[in-house]
């Protein structure tokens, strides 16, 4: 009977796990549902503005969802993003941001240096969003021809 038990719990585990990972706020959902993403816009680059564009068409196209940009500062930005204001940031961060321990920071459309750091065009969304965040992760490797 021991091996029942474990085929039972191991039974349970899996299905525990069918929706992982998961929205701790369920940002993705909302967005399907609302067919909108709320985007936060910092000051960006003009040199950056192509591939900025490349990446909103292709979470678009991915989530069927369009793109309502709010601008802004992006302090004011990323308080917007931590109240569920907003659903993600785009701006120019560095690799150290303060941030960071707050928020999940996106590895970077682009990067160029500054003074000793490196600052980049990233993408930064609530933690514990993982199904957004992951889907925000694959649409910048995509973007970037998978580098």
């Amino acid at each position: 009977m021991g091996w029942q038990f474990i085929a039972a719990f191991a039974a349970l585990g899996l299905a525990a796990c069918a929706d992982y990972p998961r929205d701790a706020e369920g940002t993705l959902d909302a967005v399907h549902e609302r067919r909108t993403i709320r985007l936060g816009l910092g000051p960006t680059a003009a040199a950056d503005r192509a591939v900025l564009e490349r990446f909103i068409g292709t979470l678009g196209q991915s989530t069927g969802a369009r793109m309502q940009t709010v601008a802004g500062p992006q302090e004011e930005l990323l308080a917007k993003l931590e109240h569920g204001e907003i659903d993600l940031v785009a701006g120019h961060f560095v690799e150290d941001s303060p941030w960071l321990a707050d928020v999940a920071l996106i590895e970077p459309l682009t990067t160029r240096p500054s003074g000793d750091r490196k600052i980049g065009l990233a993408l930064v969304a609530r933690n514990g969003e993982n199904a957004w965040i992951g889907l925000i992760e694959r649409t910048v490797r995509d973007v970037r021809g998978g580098k």
